[in-house]
């Protein structure tokens, strides 16, 4: 991709020691530079990717992203506001936007991200579509497991696992939505179709400061959601109003309450699991999940729910359900 055409997608950029450049490559870790890449140097918790320029250009960097003008003459410069938000636009740009050849379902919540990620996973998988999924527990691209730093890793990272996925027929991409994630501006650049909030509870408040910072986090990835998308709520929490009101998408429901879009009511938990109904417009769907605790109930809905959205039967997804044997690692 050439240099001149990156830069006309970066806002506001600054651009000196301009030469055309043929980019191959994207790095925000100079150890993993390589000959033709755009090195972006990103402020990060523990260090700052300007102290590391000189390493990326001894690499092979052509370039560099830059948000404070060092005197670098060596390459091209492009200084921005914003290094990180850029990195997610360039990768998307680069990887010639992976995630709208997918149908993208992304979890967001305090608990039950995981599990649900899996059961939906596994759902599809049955139903014969094939799926990858980002999360805790690495990315799973069909037999093939990438290890990821966190749970919703760099943008780059995201852009790079979506492409492969896209190369690999890879038709959805279940993926957990970390607030860190949301935060740092590391999915701004994914088209989202579905997106599951599961609950909201005090966490991370060393990185967000109050709850409602932590909270308000949550809130940005459902008003970014595309008018076009479809958000799922749990209306069984005390936040639900304002992420209902909030979701930029259309909307539904789910939880134990009779008002719920998608009502859940559990019948018996024995050793055999969650023995369950599910009431949608009208209709009762009867559910075994062989799965322990009232907690995982919550999971078993939006799964369900998610999954009949994008046109799973229901025979298709009870049976399914009744196979899902936890989350594998």
């Amino acid at each position: 991709m050439k240099l001149s055409k990156i830069i006309k997608v970066i806002d506001s950029a600054q651009v000196k020691n301009f030469s055309e450049k043929e980019i191959e490559d994207i790095a925000y870790d100079s150890r993993e530079v390589t000959d033709g890449a755009l090195f972006f140097a990103l402020h990060g918790e523990k260090s700052d990717g300007h102290q590391f320029l000189k390493d990326a250009i001894e690499r092979g960097a052509y370039a560099c992203v830059v948000e404070n003008d060092i005197g670098v003459t060596a390459v091209p410069i492009i200084i921005v506001p914003d290094a990180r938000k850029e990195l997610a636009v360039v990768s998307s740009h680069f990887f010639e936007f992976p995630s709208k050849k997918l149908t993208v379902i992304g979890v967001t919540g305090t608990n039950g991200k995981t599990t649900t990620t899996f059961l939906i996973k596994h759902i599809l998988d049955c139903a014969g579509k094939k799926t990858g999924l980002i999360g805790t527990l690495g990315c799973f691209i069909g037999k093939t497991k990438i290890n990821l730093p966190n749970t919703t890793p760099e943008s780059l990272w995201l852009q790079r696992i979506m492409r492969t996925m896209v190369d690999s027929c890879i038709e959805v991409c279940v993926m957990e939505v970390s607030s860190h994630g949301i935060a740092m501006g590391r999915i701004s650049a994914i088209d989202f179709d579905i997106g599951i909030l599961t609950n909201i509870s005090r966490d991370h408040l060393d990185f967000h400061k109050t709850f409602n910072d932590y909270v308000q986090t949550k809130l940005l990835f459902f008003k970014g959601l595309k008018k076009e998308a479809t958000a799922f709520i749990n209306s069984d929490i005390h936040e639900s109003d304002r992420f209902i009101q909030n979701a930029s998408s259309g909307c539904f429901t789910y939880g134990m309450r009779e008002k719920a879009d998608f009502a859940g009511e559990i019948r018996n938990i024995n050793e055999r699991g969650i023995e369950m109904t599910i009431n949608h417009n009208g209709k009762r769907f009867r559910l075994m999940a062989p799965l322990r605790g009232r907690y995982n109930a919550y999971n078993v809905i939006p799964a369900f729910a998610c999954s009949y959205h994008i046109g799973l039967s229901a025979k298709q997804i009870e049976h399914a359900i009744g196979s899902f044997r936890g989350v594998q690692g």
